[in-house]
């Protein structure tokens, strides 16, 4: 960091600017005061000595700039550079900036780790900004970024005419573009000047539509570059007309609701909430400094951290563009450039380097320098991508191994927004401080929306604008049944939804009332109920709903949101406690389902452009054997006297479900060896998940113990449409007929080779479906605990004579609109 001293005759006056600059840039530390003689009778005045020991007091290697106040000032700090001896001389820069704006403007730079010519640049142009803003004329504006021009140069004048002006997409596009190219090349607006190869240093130019910007190119390959830019401006940096299209977002008319004051979204959790907005910010916890004996394997371990957060960039930027679309993917992208900006990689080199501090401490103060001056920007959409800068710090100090804190304690209970949450942090919220959730992105089926669900929090996702539309503490109405957001109710309207609130929760204690009796049809016929959970912590949710087992324990659970793999004698723990839970009542464990939307960073797996196409569930599982002997031996350890079965998800064919099964037959081989007890005749099941095993369903029937049918990615397979993706939310519908008629051909070939067929996919827990549920045949239903009252209460209601004349006309209709309206004229009275 450059260092600074500031001279002046009064002492007072430094120490008033030292408190300002301290208030104003408290992350400037290499700064130095010198004021006064310090002679109590003769005040007034400068000592050379002084200057010369600040100095070498802040002197370094990246150099000190000197600023002064008059007179005496200037021949002291003259005088001081005869005497130095610590630094070489032209390391060290008197600067002719007015003592005040150049001293902030000077630590501000400095503090961002500006190098010396930046630094003086900007101290010495500082009253610029004073002096236009009064309509004089003065020195020129221009702030050198880096080395100045020189040799022979070419320009290019550019008007911006995208909406948003250059904001993160289409600033990425000139950034990356540029970098193409050998030439130094430039960007500069209202005489300042910037990097063009930097993304943070041409964002924060807040470069508007109609800004007049001119590019500088210097270098053998110059004119090619400049052709390059030309026809990127002339693309309109790649922002079609619609993209580029400012959205104007007010309390009363917001993107996402077709009515004034309406937000939509997917309804993923009934109830009705009514309470104030807060929002949900992740952050990274404090990390302090540290230092390191041996800086160069720190340097290395910092690369390693970058290049995996880069690495997990393009991942997410492939499964966004293969479940959203490219434009949605091309935030990525930006992220990837943020994290290989080189002035930004290099400042925190330099940091470890230079000042022996540890990787975090660095990478943290470096990219916090650089979300400040996103956030100084005077343009809304800029000051928002300070938090894509966070989200690429959080992305390294994860893998550097530092944690992060949401800091979500409210005070009273609200309404949660959030752009998006892992399910971890839906399992972390208080639920006694959270009445309602809403999230930007996602699906019903996304796994933030099954936590919420499974923890009877209403919920609606995928609602865009949300996070623009509301602000922290104002009052809305969320409808986890209809999947609207009211922004501003009036008073009528909060009337209206108190009473179906009152009503919703009267119904909801009738249902508690009779939780703990079983599912039996008006007719006699019996349905197994069942708990899907995530861990030991759903168990006393699911006992006090009334389950009579687990019908899917999703185990990725535990791999998920860590550093490193569960052992085996960890996982053994958790399954033992749940089957000890559980009693003598049924336990389905599935094997590690992960891969999709559901990555790992510790189970390595190759991009792909598909990934829920790709290597994924069963698939992933086998392709790691020594990860899935680990988890099975850990699943037949704890099976010995408990209801624990196993099931392996995404099998596709016999043969899959073969090779998995001699994986299990190893397994237990092993274990033998060793003399460790186990359940020998431990069921083994099939999770039908995949359209090609529902067609070859009587195969593998022949030779599985079970199915269960899991209808959220049987649903986005059989309809081709990605289950997070608001874009296509309604297309993945377990209510679409064809849907249902691969359920009705997999219970089917169930029955016939005589095993039971369960469901424990979301559809088992909708109350509207209970009469398809029962139509259908389906043996038991695994759902959410928080459904498991409700759902119990509405097959109650059917026969099983009436619920097969439904779904008979369900086949046969036309759509899920069609089904769903044939459930609701067929619902029998309560």
């Amino acid at each position: 960091m450059v260092g600074i001293v500031v001279v002046s005759h009064s002492h007072s006056l430094v120490a008033g600017l030292q408190d300002l600059v301290a208030q104003m840039v408290p992350e400037m530390s290499n700064i130095v005061y010198v004021g006064g003689t310090g002679d109590p009778e003769n005040p007034i005045g400068t000592d050379p000595m002084q200057v010369l020991q600040a100095i070498n007091q802040v002197g370094g290697a990246d150099g000190v700039l000197v600023l002064m106040d008059l007179g005496s000032a200037l021949l002291s700090a003259e005088t001081a550079l005869d005497f130095l001896e610590e630094l070489p001389r032209e390391r060290v820069r008197l600067s002719s900036a007015p003592l005040v704006e150049g001293t902030l403007s000077a630590a501000i730079q400095a503090s961002m780790g500006a190098d010396l010519e930046m630094v003086a640049a900007e101290a010495e142009s500082a009253l610029t900004v004073k002096i236009q803003q009064l309509g004089e004329t003065g020195p020129d504006s221009s702030a050198a970024s880096g080395e100045e021009p020189s040799g022979d140069t070419l320009e290019l004048e550019l008007v911006i005419q995208n909406a948003n002006g250059l904001h993160a997409r289409p600033a990425a596009r000139l950034v990356t573009c540029a970098g193409s190219f050998a030439a130094k090349i430039w960007i500069q607006k209202n005489g300042t000047r910037a990097n063009a190869k930097s993304i943070n240093q041409v964002a924060t130019l807040g470069i508007r539509k109609g800004d007049r910007v001119v590019l500088t190119f210097a270098g053998a390959d110059a004119a090619a570059a400049q052709q390059a830019v030309a026809a990127l401006h002339a693309d309109n940096f790649g922002e079609t007309e619609s993209q580029t299209a400012p959205v104007p977002v007010t309390e009363k008319s917001v993107a996402g609701g077709d009515e004034a004051g309406v937000l939509s979204g997917v309804p993923v959790a009934r109830g009705i909430a009514i309470g104030p907005v807060q929002t949900y910010l992740s952050t990274v916890v404090e990390v302090t400094p540290r230092t390191v004996a041996d800086s160069a394997a720190e340097t290395d371990r910092f690369k390693d951290a970058l290049q995996a957060a880069v690495k997990n960039s393009e991942q997410l930027r492939i499964q966004t563009k293969a479940s959203a679309g490219k434009e949605q993917a091309e935030i990525f992208e930006f992220h990837k450039l943020l994290l290989q900006d080189e002035e930004t990689v290099n400042k925190a080199i330099a940091m470890i380097s230079e000042q022996q501090q540890c990787a975090e401490y660095a990478w943290k103060t470096v990219t916090d320098a650089v979300a400040e001056s996103y956030a100084a920007v005077n343009d809304d959409y800029l000051r928002a991508r300070a938090a894509d800068v966070y989200d690429i710090q959080q992305a390294v100090l994860l893998r550097l191994g530092a944690g992060v804190s949401s800091h979500f304690a409210p005070a009273e209970p609200v309404i949660v927004f959030a752009r998006e949450l892992s399910p971890s942090a839906v399992a972390d919220l208080p639920r006694d401080k959270v009445l309602g959730l809403c999230l930007a992105t996602g699906g019903g089926t996304s796994h933030a929306a099954i936590i919420a669900a499974a923890r009877g929090i209403p919920a609606v996702v995928g609602v865009k604008g949300a996070l623009a539309a509301v602000k922290d503490g104002q009052l809305v109405i969320l409808d986890g049944e209809a999947g609207r957001i009211l922004t501003a109710p009036d008073g009528a309207v909060l009337a209206t939804y108190r009473n179906k609130q009152a009503d919703w929760l009267r119904i909801q204690e009738r249902q508690r009332q009779t939780s703990q009796e079983p599912a039996v049809t008006a007719d006699g016929v019996r349905i197994g109920i069942e708990a899907n959970i995530g861990g030991t912590a759903d168990l006393q949710s699911a006992l006090d709903n009334g389950a009579e087992g687990v019908g899917l324990f999703r185990t990725e659970f535990l791999f998920l949101d860590r550093n490193d793999e569960p052992d085996e004698d960890e996982q053994c723990a958790i399954y033992r406690r749940v089957a000890e839970e559980m009693g003598e009542r049924p336990v389905i464990i599935r094997t590690l389902d992960i891969g999709g939307d559901k990555p790992v960073p510790y189970v390595f797996s190759d991009p792909e452009e598909n990934p829920f196409l790709g290597l994924r569930g069963i698939r992933l599982t086998l392709a790691n054997p020594e990860l899935f002997l680990r988890q099975l031996r850990a699943i037949l350890r704890a099976s010995v006297g408990s209801g624990i079965k196993i099931m392996f998800p995404m099998i596709s064919t016999l043969a899959e479900f073969q090779e998995a099964v001699a994986v299990l037959d190893e397994a237990k081989a092993q274990l033998r060896s060793q003399g460790i007890a186990f359940n020998e005749a431990i069921s083994v099941g099939v999770m039908i998940e995949v359209p090609a095993a529902v067609a070859s369903a009587d195969q593998l029937a022949a030779a599985a113990d079970f199915f269960s049918i899991g209808t959220n990615d049987l649903a986005q397979y059989v309809m081709a449409a990605d289950r997070g993706n608001p874009n296509v939310a309604s297309l993945p519908d377990p209510f679409q007929p064809a849907v249902l008629r691969m359920i009705k051909q997999t219970v089917s070939a169930g029955h016939d080779a005589g095993i039971p067929v369960g469901m424990c996919g979301a559809f088992a827990g909708l109350p509207e479906a209970a009469g398809l549920l029962v139509g259908l045949g389906l043996d038991e239903l695994s759902m959410n605990a928080a459904a498991i009252p409700a759902q119990k209460d509405a097959l109650r209601q059917w026969s099983a004579a009436t619920a097969a004349e439904l779904t008979r006309d369900a086949l046969a209709a036309n759509s899920a609109a069609d089904v769903r309206q044939l459930s609701r004229n067929r619902q029998p009275a309560p």
